[in-house]
């Protein structure tokens, strides 16, 4: 079986790299350089994944720019690979010349709730909206659209009232990382179609966020966590974890 990985080079990405190349038998790594300009997440990426800083996969690894991916050299390259399966984390939208490639489809993680956001910054917009509930991530079939494919499965982190933006951002990358893996033998080795997405969430783009929305959601965040957390049983079910296997 053969199994590609796109995704990025921020620590967290490197996190999803070394998970799936422990459960998957991965056969390359495609990594699209890109600038961390936060230096807030960037500092908290290290209190979670610091370990791995000087980690790298034991496999083939390509390095690319950003937005090269959908070159066409890249996809006579990666076709001529034959991929199973491509997952992908963190990188570009792809084009049709790229996620229609592997034998068995292309399965993207999207840290956010597809049924209610969909986009950048989906874990953001929740909270920005007052809905921790949203808060989430789908595995899903990449398609033509913006997190609009097939959904595998989703997962939920636990929240605590002491969370950051970054904190909650990074726990779900992290949870859905977990997830994945565990339940890796289950996609590789059945016909999993999926479950389409009958409502979409909003769309979220980068030009979206801007500094008053951010200093506005990160002051107003313990009180919505604590009342998230005060009833969190009956919210969480008001927006119930998509699954194809229940």
């Amino acid at each position: 079986m053969s199994i590609i990985l796109i995704t990025s080079s921020h620590l967290r990405h490197k996190c999803f790299t070394k998970l799936m190349c422990d459960a998957m038998p991965v056969s390359l790594v495609i990594v699209e350089n890109k600038p961390q300009n936060n230096d807030v997440m960037k500092e908290k990426e290290k209190e979670y994944f610091l370990p791995l800083e000087g980690w790298k996969p034991d496999c083939s690894v390509w390095n690319l720019e950003k937005g090269e991916i959908n070159e066409r050299y890249v996809a006579r390259e990666l076709s001529s690979l034959e991929p199973d399966f491509i997952f992908t984390f963190g990188c570009s939208l792809l084009k049709k010349r790229i996620f229609s490639i592997p034998r068995n489809g292309c399965i993207n993680i999207h840290t956010g709730l597809v049924q209610e956001f969909r986009g950048v910054d989906s874990s953001f917009w929740a909270l920005n909206k007052e809905l921790p509930e949203a808060v989430g991530a789908t595995i899903h079939y990449i398609n033509r659209g913006i997190d609009s494919g097939n959904i595998i499965f989703q997962t939920r982190p636990e929240l605590d009232i002491k969370d950051t933006l970054e904190d909650i951002f990074l726990k779900t990358c992290l949870d859905s990382f977990e997830v994945l893996a565990k339940e890796s033998v289950r996609i590789l080795s059945g016909d999993i179609g999926g479950l389409p997405l009958t409502t979409k969430g909003r769309l979220y783009q980068t030009k979206d966020m801007n500094k008053f929305v951010y200093e506005e959601t990160k002051n107003k965040l313990t009180k919505v966590l604590e009342s998230y957390i005060l009833d969190k049983g009956k919210r969480d079910k008001e927006i119930p974890l998509i699954s194809c296997w229940t």
